[in-house]
């Protein structure tokens, strides 16, 4: 049983959240960054264009990844908060080795496929072409963004979250020198244009694993070396890493599906409104970053306390998590609705336009729904921290299916209601995943203690 005061967790929550958040605003900002330098290229507007569709095919890419990211990290925070150092190398080592087979798989398979896809989702022309230069070499060389992204999570399983901080603040920033050398051909390199900021990635991405598999080699994972010699893949690691990582990466899958869908609604009823969700998305973007930094400490810390026999500690950081993801995202939100006048004068909407009603609309949906969603982030967290990943897939499947999709349509088309129906249906479906989430948390099953889940 924990002894730690609920004070003494909370500040734990926040040390290790914050290295995190801070990560991944840096990700975000370097894709804006990407996105400034593209837009001064002499064929801006078919590369913006470009970028869009490769950005959605980057994102269905790494689904794969994320889940193994999520398996990995469940069963080395186990073995970490057991006091099983030699296991966590072990695991490391077994992930490792998993996630560059996935990654040489799919730079193997995805170059052929790319254009096809490419075509199915409407890229033609010199968009075609520049989404492709762009893409090709990404995915040639993705298993180095696949061991960047599994190294984050190991560490952060092992309760260090300013070392991936560190690394990621290099790893940034040298993508921002090398885009700005490779696209525009500065300092005497070529001029690849928006090709260039895919090998900027490349380039910056390798001197990141290069760093994080040499710290692991010094024993900065858990305080044992990590040996990174090849060797047989173990059965029963394996089968673990697919039973935990795959209900989550269809669980981050469905998600995203969620969103298209939303778009789909939102176009049936007037192409504005699909415009006015875009931005909405710009700025969702950013105001899910700290939520998401305090669901995966939240996650980390259920699975070294479940892992060292303590499931009152895991509850504690449970409840501690919940009540700062939802009320930084509260505040967020807040921020969100008090600026929309601000936000929509800094895309350009023109005061009275149908796009500027749209607009004000959806971020004052967006911001009151904040809460709600901090409070399932949290929630979901702890789930998936403790190996649950079946459940917490299963409450996205019932929540969005069962609710939030058909609520949508009853509200946007039977009723009347339109794009308002479609976006109300947002919050009204995440307080239900709340209610299943908190069900599930309440019969106490997922909290099972031990190496093994």
């Amino acid at each position: 049983m924990s002894l730690e005061a609920p004070g003494g967790i909370l500040r734990r929550v926040i040390r290790l959240s914050l290295p995190v958040v801070a990560l991944n605003i840096l990700g975000v900002l370097t894709l804006f960054v990407d996105t400034l330098f593209v837009s001064r290229l002499e064929e801006s507007e078919s590369a913006l264009i470009a970028l869009s569709f490769a950005g959605q095919i980057v994102f269905l890419a790494q689904v794969p990844m994320l889940g193994l990211s999520i398996g990995s990290a469940v069963m080395v925070s186990r073995a970490f908060g057991g006091g099983e150092r030699r296991r966590v190398a072990e695991l490391s080592r077994q992930s490792l080795q998993a996630t560059v087979l996935v990654g040489l798989a799919m730079a193997a398979l995805g170059p052929p496929l790319l254009p096809p896809i490419l075509r199915a989702i409407g890229a033609e022309g010199e968009v075609f072409d520049l989404a492709l230069a762009y893409l090709t070499p990404l995915v040639l060389g993705i298993a180095l963004y696949f061991v960047q992204l599994l190294s984050f999570a190991l560490f952060r399983s092992t309760g260090n979250t300013r070392i991936p901080f560190y690394v990621g603040l290099l790893v940034n920033a040298l993508n921002v020198f090398l885009d700005w050398v490779l696209i525009f051909g500065e300092l005497g390199a070529p001029k690849l244009g928006v090709a260039g900021a895919a090998y900027g990635t490349l380039l910056s991405q390798a001197v990141g694993v290069t760093l994080t598999l040499l710290l692991f080699s010094r024993g900065a994972l858990g305080g044992v070396p990590v040996d990174l010699r090849p060797t047989a893949m173990d059965r029963e690691v394996t089968r673990d890493l697919f039973r935990f990582g795959a209900p989550a990466s269809l669980d981050l899958f469905l998600v995203n599906f969620s969103f298209l869908l939303m778009m789909f609604f939102l176009a049936e009823v007037d192409p504005r409104a699909v415009a006015a969700h875009g931005i909405g998305q710009r700025v969702q973007g950013l105001a899910f970053v700290p939520g998401l930094g305090i669901s995966q400490a939240v996650g980390a810390l259920v699975g070294n306390a479940l892992g060292a026999n303590d499931a009152s500690e895991a509850r504690a950081v449970t409840r501690a998590g919940v009540m700062l993801s939802s009320a930084t995202m509260g505040v967020i939100g807040l921020a969100l609705t008090l600026s929309r006048g601000f936000l929509c004068d800094a895309f350009e909407l023109a005061p009275g336009s149908v796009l500027r009603d749209y607009a004000l609309t959806w971020i004052v949906i967006l911001g009151s729904s904040l809460p709600i969603v901090g409070l399932n982030l949290g929630l979901v967290g702890a789930l998936r921290g403790a190996g649950a990943t079946i459940a917490s897939f299963t409450i996205n499947v019932v929540s969005t299916f069962a609710i939030q999709v058909p609520l949508q349509w009853l509200l946007a088309f039977p009723l009347g209601f339109g794009a308002f129906g479609v976006w109300i249906a947002f919050p009204i479906a995440y307080v239900f995943r709340v209610a299943f989430a908190a069900f599930v948390y309440k019969r106490g099953r997922w909290a099972r203690v031990g190496l093994a889940v």
